[in-house]
């Protein structure tokens, strides 16, 4: 392996270990990915129960929906209808 001044030395140490010898570099490594994999299980954990506790269906807009419609001040613009047909027809496909 050719080592000049462009070449990061980490690299250089990564590349010449040889494997299934246990290095500080691999050590600290090891460590860094599970400490990252711990912060992403605990970030998925606090989303996970977010959602959990999220209502499935927003009662405050159903009501204020079914308000507006009964009113008759419910107003739908062409192209939101339009594309809510089409969406609606290409998930069924």
């Amino acid at each position: 392996m050719r080592i000049d001044q462009t070449t990061p030395l980490v690299e250089t140490a990564q590349a010449e270990r040889v494997p299934g010898s246990s290095g500080q570099a691999s050590s600290t490594s090891q460590t860094n990915q599970a400490e990252a994999q711990s912060e992403v299980s605990l970030h998925h954990d606090y989303l996970q129960a977010q959602l959990e506790q999220a209502p499935e269906i927003r009662q405050d807009r159903v009501a204020a929906l079914q308000k507006a419609m009964q009113d008759g001040t419910y107003q739908v613009s062409n192209q939101d209808l339009a594309n809510a047909i089409f969406n609606h027809l290409v998930q069924k496909s």
